[in-house]
């Protein structure tokens, strides 16, 4: 009897009461219901229980959302949420509240019945957060799973949350089986991420080990710190690499923030040459890479967490405008690789300031904006990959043309002094190829006049032209040097005496048919030559040149314009 009165009491309070409270009908599910229902109630300065909140409730104390994730920012007092639902069957029915981050200290859920014969009934209740070591039944990175039985009836689920970390959770209503589900896909995504990274992490080594180059362990810590970072904020750090250090898994996100900014900047600053680029630039970024990590640490030492994710959030986004800049300063210095690092860092860094907004609830917070820094971070290591190639191409490039140049006289692009012993040593690849050679020297008779009578211009031009006229003679084994001054020397592979003499003489000719135009006037050149035979076998190479060398002068001594055979 007593249970009829409060029965017939009851639905006459919901005759006369306002319009019914929308309610989420668990026996079908329907994810996009969660944002019809969900109500938000901010918790006073006391911390508040359960009890306080049926009573609060009471006095609808809850506003309605509007939406399926909560956004209240950084430094959130406690947040208390509201789901009405309602269960048709006359059985419990499992379900698993998912909250999208792992970053909250606290998280109690209680399901409270809204029948008249169980009133404010807890029928079940859950917790979860990093305040305590690591918990595989809760946390399922990168979600927290709150695993609830809601009774038949109508009933209420109550979620506390608290923590001064950014209070921006999405939460959805699923069935185990459709719990299930979005763990394995997060299993397998976030798998696949950080099999990409840490692959591109031991390339940079591998590279590092075979080039001596500080750039690929710059760029391997760079991935190892947003590795690290997004172990952190996921909860992966928490399950696999310090499953029980709370106070390390609360600072993380911040300090691992601070870590990725800072990497990323020394990657720039290296790869992209500030230091000689921009030398006032460089300054000041490797002062901001001191000053931001010390405030970081004063902010630890006094245990004001809040603060410090505000400080790190900022260094995030300074740090994205700051790689951005450093792009830009490169390439209108025209920089070879800075193209390709700008178009990387454009995809980084914008993926790193909009998880960092969404985060902090200035931007909405979805699985694009909340996962945009590792979409981002995935193709700007694709781009930086090939920036690396360029790179390499460019060094490799430079390096060649410093040793060409090492080896080449700069005014007649011919073989130096050093270069002409290296090319003129046996070539045992060669099969064909034989002991002997034939050293020619030449002289430019006369250069002093052209360079007192006409200038030093004209005397340049004589040398060009005779250095273009002996590497027009010689064929691709043979070797065309200037020795020194106005003098020239030809090493001539598997030649004897005969030939070499009969190469002297056309070059000899060719030469004498040079004209040096100047003021109307056809400058003629005419050139000694001296030849001597050889072989790698029998005495020095040197010995054959002191021996050309002498018969060059005995041309000289005849007369010059002409060529003569060492005896």
């Amino acid at each position: 009897m007593y249970k009829l009165i409060i029965l017939v009491l009851w639905l006459s309070g919901l005759a006369t009461a306002a319009p019914g409270l929308a309610r989420m009908d668990i026996s079908q599910p329907d994810p996009a219901r969660l944002a019809d229902v969900l109500q938000v109630c901010p918790e006073s300065l006391q911390k508040a229980d359960i009890r306080d909140v049926l009573r609060a409730d009471t006095r609808q104390a809850f506003s309605p959302l509007g939406a399926a994730t909560l956004a209240h920012g950084i430094g959130s007092s406690p947040i208390w949420l509201k789901i009405p639902v309602s269960n048709p069957t006359p059985h419990p029915i499992p379900r698993v509240l998912v909250l999208g981050v792992t970053w909250t200290d606290a998280l109690e859920a209680y399901v409270v019945a809204d029948t008249p014969l169980e009133a404010n009934a807890i029928h079940s209740f859950s917790s979860a957060g990093d305040l305590r070591p690591f918990d595989p039944t809760t946390l399922k990175p990168p979600d927290v799973f709150l695993e609830l039985s809601l009774p038949p009836g109508e009933s209420t689920i109550y979620l506390r949350i608290q923590g001064p970390d950014p209070q921006t959770l999405p939460i959805a209503l699923l069935t185990p089986e459709d719990a299930q589900k979005r763990h394995v896909t997060n299993h397998y995504a976030y798998g696949a991420l950080y099999g990409f990274l840490l692959a591109l992490m031991a390339f940079n080594l591998v590279l590092y080990a075979g080039l001596l180059d500080r750039y690929h362990v710059l760029y391997a810590l760079y991935m190892a710190a947003f590795t690290l970072l997004n172990m952190s904020y996921t909860g992966h750090g928490f399950m696999w690499l310090w499953p029980q250090n709370i106070l390390w898994q609360q600072w993380a996100p911040a300090v691992l923030m601070v870590a990725f900014a800072a990497t990323g900047l020394l990657l720039a600053l290296n790869f992209l040459e500030i230091r000689r680029l921009a030398p006032r630039v460089f300054r000041y970024t490797t002062l901001a890479l001191i000053i931001v990590p010390a405030c970081l640490a004063g902010l630890i030492a006094v245990d004001a967490r809040t603060w410090g994710l505000r400080l790190s959030l900022v260094a995030d986004v300074a740090y994205g405008v700051a790689m951005l800049g450093l792009s830009v300063l490169a390439l209108r210095a025209a920089l070879p690789h800075a193209r390709y690092f700008l178009v990387a860092v454009v995809f980084g860094s914008t993926g790193a300031i909009i998880t960092a907004l969404a985060v902090w609830g200035l931007l909405p917070f979805k699985t694009l904006t909340y996962r945009a820094v590792d979409l981002g971070m995935m193709l700007e290591a694709i781009l930086l990959a090939i920036a690396v190639s360029a790179r390499i191409w460019d060094m490799r490039a430079r390096h060649d043309r410093a040793e060409r140049l090492a080896l080449l006289d700069p005014l007649t692009s011919l073989f130096n002094r050093r270069a002409f012993y290296d090319r003129s040593a046996p070539d045992e690849n060669r099969r064909t190829e034989t002991r002997q050679y034939a050293i020619v020297m030449l002289d430019i008779d006369h250069f002093k006049q052209f360079n007192d009578d006409w200038g030093h211009q004209i005397g340049d031009e004589v040398l060009i032209r005779v250095g273009q006229a002996l590497q027009a003679a010689v064929r691709q084994a043979d070797v065309a040097a200037r020795w020194g001054g106005e003098e020239f020397i030809l090493f001539l592979r598997d030649t004897d005496l005969h030939h070499a003499s009969h190469l002297a003489d056309r070059l000899h000719a060719a030469i004498g048919k040079l004209r040096i135009p100047h003021e109307g006037e056809e400058l003629a050149i005419t050139v000694s030559m001296g030849i001597a035979q050889g072989n790698h076998d029998e005495g020095d190479m040197d010995d054959t040149i002191a021996r050309a060398d002498k018969a060059l002068y005995q041309a000289k001594a005849n007369g010059r314009n002409q060529v003569m055979l060492a005896a």
